[in-house]
C-alpha cells in the first residue's frame, strides 16, 4: 500500500441532518479528499446522535485507537463544525487525535 491509510470521521446531531449533511455527504467529501491526497481510506466511523458540543465520541475514540494500534495514519473529518460546534472541545479532540500520533485533516 503506498498512500497513508485514512480513517473518515463522520457526525450526525439529529435526524434532519441526514438530507443535508448526512453521512453519506459527509463520507463522499471525505473519500474525495482522501483520494486527492493519495490516501486509502481504510474505515469510515459514524457517531450518530451526538451533539457537537460533547467530548464523548465512542466512534471519535475508535479511530484514535486505530492509529495507536498502528492500523491507520490519519483522520479525515468533512469540516470543523461536524468535528465540534464548541473551540474548546474541537482543541481537545484534535490534541487527543495528534496525542495519538495521527495526521489530522479538514476535507
Amino acid at each position: 500500500m503506498n498512500g497513508k491509510r485514512a480513517v473518515v470521521y463522520v457526525r450526525t446531531s439529529s435526524a434532519g441532518q441526514v438530507e443535508k449533511e448526512g453521512p453519506k455527504v459527509q463520507e463522499d467529501l471525505c473519500r474525495a479528499y482522501a483520494a486527492m491526497h493519495g490516501m486509502v481510506v481504510v474505515a469510515v466511523l459514524h457517531d450518530e446522535g451526538v451533539t457537537g458540543t460533547s467530548d464523548t465520541r465512542p466512534m471519535l475514540a475508535e479511530a484514535i485507537a486505530m492509529v495507536e494500534d498502528d492500523e491507520a495514519d490519519a483522520i479525515v473529518f468533512p469540516s470543523l463544525d461536524r468535528l465540534a460546534r464548541d473551540t474548546q472541545v474541537g482543541m481537545l479532540l484534535m490534541t487527543h487525535m495528534w496525542n495519538a500520533g495521527a495526521e489530522v485533516h479538514n476535507a
